[in-house]
């Protein structure tokens, strides 16, 4: 019997090893909310924002296994990119236009205007003629600035600071928050609701004390909910 049990445990080990061997370096590509199991009908642990680095171990159900610090969870697929993002090519650069001839012919000797012969510096129909418009040169492009964070269908981002600016987490219709993950009890100041969701917010966890309903965009909240809320649901 103990011999079968050595056997379990030493497999499980394996098996262990072999799922922490799958696990890669990965960055979140925008704020998305780590949960305790891969369904968006599980509870909320985290918040990860935007451009955090992780370890995923994904699979085809669409959710990855991910890991940092000290912590792990679950991350939708949709929001991890695999070895960080991806890395754009060199953009070409452009070439030089000659006349409108045929260029440099070492077979034809001689400067000179005309029809054929080699390097023709002056006007004429042959040869490279420095007199054609030549394409302007690339200018630098500014930075391109933050992207929004990319939300689905409908739903609701709660924020840190008035007129939805400072740290933020972003929830579906038909989630609900029983109580908010680490930091963010009475910290929302601003909420922004897009396709036709409708939030609550409470002052107390499970729903209950003292609550607002929002139906749109609010960049203020008012004074009794303000850094107030507990637990929201969003439906």
């Amino acid at each position: 019997m103990k011999s079968f049990r050595l056997a379990i445990f030493t497999a499980m080990a394996a098996l262990a090893s072999v799922g922490a061997a799958l696990a890669a370096p990965a960055t979140v590509t925008t704020n998305v909310n780590v949960r305790s199991g891969p369904s968006q009908q599980t509870a909320v642990l985290d918040v990860l924002q935007a451009g955090t680095r992780i370890d995923a171990q994904c699979d085809s159900s669409g959710w990855c296994r991910v890991s940092y610090g000290r912590a792990s969870g679950w991350v939708s697929a949709a929001y991890v990119a695999i070895g960080g993002p991806a890395i754009q090519p060199p953009r070409p650069q452009p070439q030089p236009v000659p006349g409108n001839g045929g260029g440099w012919f070492p077979g034809n000797p001689g400067p000179g205007p005309g029809n054929g012969g080699g390097w023709n510096p002056g006007p004429g129909n042959g040869g490279w003629n420095p007199g054609w418009p030549q394409p302007p040169r690339p200018q630098p492009q500014p930075p391109r600035p933050p992207q929004p964070p990319v939300y689905e269908d409908a739903g609701a981002c709660f924020y840190s600071e008035r007129n939805m600016r400072g740290r933020s987490f972003c929830l579906d219709q038909g989630e609900t928050m029983d109580s908010l993950p680490r930091g963010w009890n009475d910290a929302i100041r601003s909420v922004e609701v897009f396709g036709g969701a409708r939030v609550d917010l409470c002052s107390d966890q499970f729903q209950y004390g003292a609550c607002v309903t929002l139906r749109s965009d609010t960049p203020r909240l008012r004074g009794q909910i303000d850094s107030q809320a507990s637990s929201i649901d969003v439906y």
